[in-house]
């Protein structure tokens, strides 16, 4: 709290007057000093103004009655200084003063220093999508290109298989018995034997027509006891299918695309499965025996920009079959396959390899990122058909 003002100082006790210097007679007594003023009570603490004017001056004290002269005598010796008197009582202390007015307010302090900077704010709401532009006028149309070359005539299908022989219908009812004719002469009928017939002479009511039947060369065959022909006359009407993949360990990224690479980079392949009897794989490489054989397969990338496989005859460096053009962006992501499909006919074992070529170099993900989810990581997938 503030000081509070200092009180009046209290009016001085009056001095007693000090006796007349008799003769050598005793000293004239000491007035008695006047009594002691109460002292003020202890203001409360207020705020530190300006000094209060001085409060006025105590009133004197009443002097003490002089004493009588007393008779000159004759001057004697000089006797000794009298002892002082005592001091009189200080007077009552005077009245506190009026408290002083508020001094002035001081000047402002300087400003602190700065303070931390505060946390960033959230992110703010996005805002509204704005409205769809007018629609600018339509362009002209353009010229009509060129008619395309007429597209090779493709391969014949293979033939189907043939069907199976139906059972024989049941025996019709046996007809009426016709007149009986005349006796004719009897004579002698020939018969050529077809394949499956053998033939014979037949005489009157006699002779034989017998059916060849068995597996060899201008036999027929017969049905067994369960509907079925012999599996030696069966045609081979099953599909084989090869699949080749490239399977990586959990959490591991698919390789390098190296756009300066150009049509240089093979992708792997280490995974075979299905029917093996027409296809070999080895050092990322697949070898197809003597045939034809639809191929249908798709290669990821990833974070690489524009990108194509293609496959392609690993002992000539042909480009047999292109696939698709693709575009993974190569800064918002996105994981697009190119894919492949056509038909290839070799008439010697040939050995193949898938290649890819990127717009954009990525390492160690660019040719597929890995998922983590602690399964097999798969990228290139080739499924290889035998047509014939």
């Amino acid at each position: 709290g503030a000081i509070g003002t200092q009180g009046l100082i209290g009016p001085v006790g009056a001095i007693g007057t000090q006796g007349l210097i008799g003769p050598v007679g005793a000293a004239g007594a000491q007035g008695f000093a006047g009594a002691k003023g109460d002292t003020g009570a202890i203001g409360s603490q207020g705020l530190i103004g300006s000094a209060g004017a001085a409060g006025d001056k105590g009133d004197a004290g009443t002097a003490g009655a002089q004493g009588l002269a007393g008779a000159k005598g004759d001057t004697g010796l000089t006797g000794t200084t009298g002892a002082q008197g005592a001091q009189g009582f200080a007077g009552a202390k005077g009245d506190t003063g009026a408290i002083g007015t508020q001094g002035l307010i001081g000047p402002v302090g300087a400003a602190g220093s700065q303070g931390l900077a505060g946390a960033k704010g959230d992110t703010g709401l996005i805002g509204l999508t704005g409205a769809t532009g007018a629609q600018g006028p339509q362009g002209l149309t353009g010229a009509a290109g060129a008619q395309g070359l007429a597209g090779a005539k493709g391969d014949s299908g293979v033939i189907g298989p043939q069907g199976l022989t139906g059972a024989a219908g049941a025996i019709g009812a046996t007809g009426p018995q016709g007149l009986k004719g005349n006796t004719g002469d009897p004579g002698l009928v020939s018969l050529t034997a077809g394949n499956g017939i053998v033939g014979g002479t037949i005489l009157g009511n006699g002779g034989t027509i017998a059916v060849n039947t068995g597996t060899a060369a201008g036999q027929i065959p017969v049905l067994d006891t369960n509907g079925r022909l012999p599996a030696s006359v069966v045609p081979d009407a099953l599909i084989k299918i090869a699949i080749i993949k490239d399977i990586k360990v959990n959490n591991t990224n698919g390789g390098t695309c190296d756009s300066t690479k150009l049509w240089e980079q093979v992708r792997d392949l280490n995974s075979l499965t299905g029917d093996s009897s027409f296809v070999t794989l080895a050092s990322n490489q697949f070898t197809l025996a003597a045939g034809t054989y639809f191929i249908e397969a798709n290669a990821p990338a990833y974070l690489a920009g524009f990108h194509k496989a293609a496959l392609v005859n690993a002992q000539t460096s042909e480009m047999v079959i292109f696939g698709t053009n693709a575009r993974s962006h190569n800064v918002a992501g996105g994981m697009e396959p190119s894919n492949i499909v056509g038909q290839v006919t070799v008439t010697t074992p040939t050995t193949f390899v898938i290649k890819h070529r990127c717009g954009a170099t990525m390492t160690t993900m660019g040719f597929g990122i890995a998922l983590g989810f602690g399964v097999e990581e798969t990228y290139t997938q080739v499924k290889i058909t035998k047509v014939k």
